[in-house]
């Protein structure tokens, strides 16, 4: 994962949510930079790319207001944040709207409204064959509000996966 440091105005340019850029503090995006040479990246001509899918504000005020305006304008944010000075968005087409016009790269969206389920079944066997790394999901629960889980596929070490395996089962 790659952060990157943008200006603060590149959301209030680019229509997010209506923010005052006087409010924020700093704004970060985050992402991958797809480096190795697994997931016939070569092939893709994708080496060296870097695929961006989040971002998060520092903000003057609190947070709460600032994550509500973006969620009401149609951003994936966490009902609950941990730091009252800090919004996280996470990816959804909002989010990946904005940032391909400010000239960023996103991955692929393959799936809008899926339940986990059949997104699962769905990418299964790019993720057996190793077509894939792994998929990023932004997932919406009642009493969290948005969250992100990545499911990594099993072409590369996972050093704290074996750990906690082994640990599990001494």
């Amino acid at each position: 994962t790659v952060v990157s440091t943008q200006s603060k105005q590149w959301y209030q340019r680019r229509g997010a949510g209506g923010l005052d850029a006087e409010g924020v503090k700093k704004c970060v995006v985050y992402g991958e930079f797809i480096c190795n040479s697994f997931y016939d990246y070569g092939a893709r001509g994708i080496i060296g790319d870097w695929k961006v899918f989040g971002a998060k504000l520092e903000v003057k005020k609190e947070g709460v207001e600032t994550g509500k305006r973006l969620a009401e304008a149609g951003f994936a944010v966490p009902a609950h944040t941990s730091n009252q000075n800090q919004v996280r968005i996470f990816p959804n087409e909002k989010f990946f709207e904005l940032a391909k016009q400010s000239m960023l790269d996103v991955p692929e969206i393959k799936s809008k409204s899926e339940n986990l389920a059949k997104v699962i079944a769905m990418n299964k066997e790019d993720m057996r064959r190793g077509l894939v790394e792994g998929l990023i999901m932004t997932i919406y629960q009642e009493e969290t509000g948005f969250k992100v889980i990545k499911w990594k596929g099993t072409q590369e070490f996972q050093p704290h996966a074996h750990a906690n395996f082994l640990k599990a089962n001494d």
